[in-house]
């Protein structure tokens, strides 16, 4: 700033316009300021005698401040401008630069919208400038010194003086928000966290794994096991070894162990037999050489379930080889290959205390585990047996009984987040066997199976008297947090077995909520989304763009065919060998692929050979699989290869690329295979 500059500044009253007049007074500037009322024009008239009636105008109409610094400055315009103020304001702001002039943004909301700014102004060779002071704060040393050193020079001149402030004590927080959303505060708004005396804060134990540990999972690339190291991973684990005699054959558990490697994670994937002393050892051996063992988690199952007239001995050994060989083995080998064992965590069931026909043999080894992790906590190890009921989400009931709401040994499934959140409560305790399962009786209780889904709704929203509040009113707007959306979540799914996504809820309505209770049009709304979902894939295939952007764009349209106009549109510009018309029918087509692949359930594997050739640019490989989860449907491993480019360039440039040789040479392997 020059002497004799002038200086318009937004939102005057505020912390960080006080500050701003009174550098910019200090430096003999003109300063312009922006209020919203008379009140706070009066009280900076006080604190700042050099203000007079010109120096004020309206902040919150863009027409009237814009005029009234055209006036004050004869038509020249500012020569700075401290804005905050966002959308067509900031726009007015803009015009109010003089030549070379220099225009400071501190807001957020355009930047992070990414809101357009019309070049013409830069034709005065004015500047335009960001500033985030979170940025500054973390950069360079000497920027920070330099910032330093000013604030130490505006208090010793006087220039910069504490800023007036509205104080709130650590219990008011929400009433702290609302006061500074009414826009009716003057410099600062407070809280006061902490008065210097010491007070008692409830702590609540988490469970965080050693980075500098290994973790062995035996049976641990399973559904569970899966989300279980995922967890682990999330916690702090670095370094996981999964034992498993099949290794990697799923597309998802590939896709799992990249994302884990990607994120820096050693994983090794082991088939040692640990139902045998050695192959227990060299499990152990092998973690040892990522870091000290911190942990085996045996998630291991096998079921042979018949009434017992049914059952054999050799029945009996294939299940106990999983739970009781196997302990044994790696309790043994952890005394004195792993001495410092963090946990022993064996996965048992509620079959073993509750029983369950068939499953004889299945309860007797996961009471044996039991009793092994008791014998462990007496000698001072760690043991720890988890009776767990049944698994909705994840799992061998999700396989066998496709997530359905099935009562198994008097439980009820539970989900996965639930079993996690469970699991960190039992890594913090001592006791060597617990249980974790949902009492099939309590599905629903008698509240939910007398009210509707509305009334239930309405009485976590704490409203009284649904008859007094419009349907249409969305249950954010409502006054919903994130622990009423949770549970009425919960809610939605054990009463109507609908899964909503998180971002559904922003728009619930009671309108919507009845419309489900009498129809479930509301779900097929819900589907219809995944129209979009198809366009995006489609143009995808054909073209690059601003994804976020022309998802927007078709969300907002009312039906499937507008969406499917407009994703034509876009297509053709780029397409001029097309027709709209043409294209309209190729994405009607896949997307009508689509949609049947996505609900298609397949029974039987395919048996012949397949080959795979994807274009290793879409990126669909990360999320999933490097086989696209065909080795799921094929009962031979799937040959395949990855073409540097996009679907596009398959059919405009094959040769280049080779994709001809590799359909010639699986064709030529397919002849002689055949000859032979």
């Amino acid at each position: 700033m020059r002497k004799g500059e002038t200086v318009l500044i937004h939102a005057g009253s505020g912390g960080v316009g006080q500050a701003a007049i009174a550098i910019a007074l200090s430096r003999k500037c003109k300063v312009i300021t922006t209020v919203s009322t008379a009140e706070k024009r009066q009280f900076l008239k006080e604190r700042f005698p050099e203000l007079n009636d010109s120096s004020f105008t309206d902040s919150r109409n863009a027409s009237v401040f814009e005029k009234h610094v055209m006036e004050v400055t004869n038509g020249r315009g500012v020569d700075i401008v401290l804005n905050s103020l966002a959308q067509d304001k900031l726009e007015a702001s803009v015009r109010c630069l003089a030549k070379y002039g220099r225009f400071l943004e501190i807001g957020k909301f355009d930047l992070f919208n990414n809101t357009a700014l019309g070049m013409e102004i830069f034709l005065r060779s004015v500047n335009f400038q960001g500033i985030l002071l979170d940025d500054v704060i973390q950069g360079a040393s000497e920027d920070k010194d330099e910032i330093a050193d000013l604030i130490r020079a505006g208090i010793n001149s006087g220039v910069v003086k504490p800023l007036p402030y509205a104080l709130f004590s650590n219990n008011q927080l929400e009433e702290a928000f609302r006061f500074m959303a009414t826009g009716k505060h003057m410099g600062k708004v407070v809280v006061s966290i902490r008065d210097g005396s010491p007070s008692d804060i409830l702590s609540l134990p988490r469970t965080y794994f050693h980075s500098q540990k290994s973790y062995v999972l035996v049976g641990g690339l399973g559904g569970m096991g899966l989300e279980i190291a995922n967890w682990m991973v999330s916690r702090g684990a670095r370094n996981l070894v999964f034992v498993s005699r099949s290794g990697l054959s799923t597309g998802y558990q590939a896709y799992r162990v990249k994302v884990w490697r990607d994120q820096g994670v050693n994983v090794i994937i082991d088939n040692s037999d640990v139902s045998t002393q050695s192959g227990a050892q060299t499990a152990l051996k092998l973690a040892s050489e990522l870091g000290p063992v911190g942990g085996i988690f045996n998630l291991a199952l096998v079921l042979k379930d018949a009434m017992f007239p049914n059952q054999t001995a050799e029945h009996f050994e294939i299940v106990s080889k999983a739970k009781i060989v196997a302990t044994v083995h790696l309790d043994i080998a952890s005394r004195y290959l792993a001495p410092d064992l963090d946990y022993f965590v064996t996965f048992s069931s509620a079959a073993s205390s509750k029983g369950n026909p068939g499953q004889t043999s299945y309860g007797f080894a996961n009471s044996f585990m039991e009793r092994l992790c008791e014998e462990r906590r007496e000698a001072g190890l760690h043991g720890l047996a988890i009776q767990w009921g049944a698994i909705g989400d994840v799992g061998v009931l999700h396989s066998l009984m496709g997530g359905k709401d099935v009562a198994v040994a008097g439980v009820a499934p539970q989900k996965i987040a639930s079993c996690l959140e469970m699991l960190d409560l039992f890594l913090q305790q001592s006791h060597p066997v617990v249980s974790s399962f949902v009492p099939a009786s309590r599905i629903v209780s008698k509240d939910m199976g007398s009210k509707s889904l509305a009334e239930i709704v309405a009485h976590i929203l704490g409203i009284k008297d649904l008859g007094k509040v419009n349907k249409n009113t969305t249950f954010v707007e409502l006054g919903m947090d994130s622990l009423m959306a949770t549970e009425i979540k919960q809610v939605i799914e054990n009463k109507k077995n609908i899964s909503l996504p998180v971002t559904a809820f922003s728009s619930l309505t009671f309108a919507k909520l009845m419309d489900m209770e009498s129809n479930n049009a509301f779900i097929e709304r819900e589907i219809e989304r995944d129209d979009t979902s198809w366009l995006i894939y489609f143009l995808l295939l054909h073209m690059s763009f601003n994804l976020n952007k022309v998802e927007a764009e078709l969300a907002a349209l009312p039906d499937w065919s507008s969406r499917l106009d407009k994703a034509a549109g876009i297509l053709a510009e780029v397409s001029p060998d097309l027709s709209v018309d043409e294209i309209r029918d190729l994405a009607t087509l896949y997307s009508a692929r689509l949609s049947a692949g996505y609900s298609y359930d397949p029974t039987v594997k395919v048996k012949s050979q397949v080959t795979l050739v994807r274009a290793g640019k879409a990126g669909f490989d990360r999320y999933l699989g490097n086989d696209y989860g065909l080795g799921q449907v094929c009962e031979t491993p799937v040959d395949v290869f990855s073409i540097a480019g996009h679907h596009h360039c398959f059919h405009e440039r094959p040769i280049e690329l080779g994709a001809h040789k590799i359909i010639n040479d699986v064709f030529d392997k397919n002849i002689s295979s055949t000859d032979l």
